[in-house]
């Protein structure tokens, strides 16, 4: 893993105006999607982000991605802005891009063959000539573990796992330096979601892929992930490596979310010493209208007056270096009994 920052967002904020809801109403509610979020990724390495749906995963993934205009922030690549960029440039940056949709049913066209959807970016960027772009489709399919004959095939003859692998293919037809994977393994069996899991590490290490991973699974995050930032209703909350914020969470939040991984052996101890399983209770509070203060006061048993009235900054926790919390009480949140 490089040492080198590829990727650098600052203050990125996306809002969304919805509908008047009365006649009368002049001003139309704006949905809060994403508030004053700061990423960095390296070269080489994997971030995740994580949180409860609807908290702003995919549209933090889509600004990065180039797809969604920020309503306010800035994205900077190999340390330039996008305002430095040309238009032709910007199309050479969105070349260095690869996303993977979380639905493969739904992200392949089912008219084209195979061979056709992943020469498609190919084409786009004007990559080599007929001939060359047709071996790197035979090579991507060797390389995700399929085979050269499904290039004339339509995805119809193919099983959500193989056309997640069509699709990653797809999304490295490019020769990407970041690949953004939104929830890939979702709409995959679980007997399916290892396999694409360690194609995507082993993809990672081989090409020295940035990866931006985005999901609600923390199991899953827990074998990929080198560090983590956990979103709530469209601010982080909490970001450190992963074996940080799983071994020493700072954050009720992701306290709480770490204690919901299902783990067998130890809800039997719990369970036999009539131990109660650590969850947050009550349901997220509208984007539509955050709450003041900090966002999860309402569903966080530790909240003060404090926390109601002040949002609380994203600051180093005392002692863990990289490891950053947006809470006022982070020094008193204890990692025991969480895992």
């Amino acid at each position: 893993m490089s040492s080198d920052i590829f990727l650098k967002a600052q203050g990125l904020s996306k809002t969304f105006p919805l509908p008047a809801q009365g006649l009368f109403q002049r001003d139309k509610p704006l949905l809060h999607a994403v508030s004053d979020v700061d990423l960095t990724l390296r070269a080489g390495e994997t971030l995740a982000l994580v949180g409860e749906s609807g908290c702003g995963k995919t549209t933090l993934a889509r600004m990065i991605g180039l797809l969604l205009a920020p309503s306010s922030g800035t994205i900077r690549f190999d340390g330039k802005g996008l305002g430095a960029f040309s238009n032709s440039a910007l199309k050479a940056l969105r070349r260095r891009i690869g996303i993977i949709f979380q639905d493969p049913y739904a992200s392949l066209n089912p008219r084209m063959r195979v061979g056709t959807i992943i020469n498609e970016p190919m084409l786009i960027h004007a990559i080599g000539d007929k001939q060359e772009r047709r071996a790197r489709v035979l090579e991507l399919l060797k390389k995700v573990g399929l085979s050269g004959e499904d290039a004339e095939r339509f995805p119809r003859a193919f099983s959500g796992g193989q056309r997640q692998r069509i699709a990653i293919a797809r999304a490295l037809a490019a020769g990407p330096d970041l690949l953004i994977a939104d929830e890939p393994l979702s709409a995959l069996d679980v007997s399916i979601q290892s396999q694409i899991l360690n194609l995507l590490m082993d993809l990672r290490d081989e090409m020295g892929l940035a990866i931006l991973f985005i999901s609600h699974d923390l199991a899953v995050v827990e074998t990929i992930a080198h560090r983590v930032a956990v979103l709530y209703l469209g601010r982080i909350v909490e970001t450190a490596s992963r074996d940080d914020l799983f071994n020493n969470p700072r954050h009720p939040y992701t306290r709480s979310l770490i204690a919901a991984i299902p783990d067998i052996s130890r809800r039997k101890e719990d369970f036999a010493r009539g131990e109660k399983l650590h969850v947050t209770g009550g349901d997220v509070a509208s984007p539509l209208n955050p709450p003041a203060g900090c966002p999860y006061h309402p569903r966080c048993s530790l909240a003060t007056e404090l926390c109601r009235q002040t949002p609380p900054p994203l600051e180093p926790v005392a002692g863990d270096h990289g490891h950053l919390a947006a809470c006022h009480l982070a020094s008193e949140v204890q990692e025991e009994g969480v895992r």
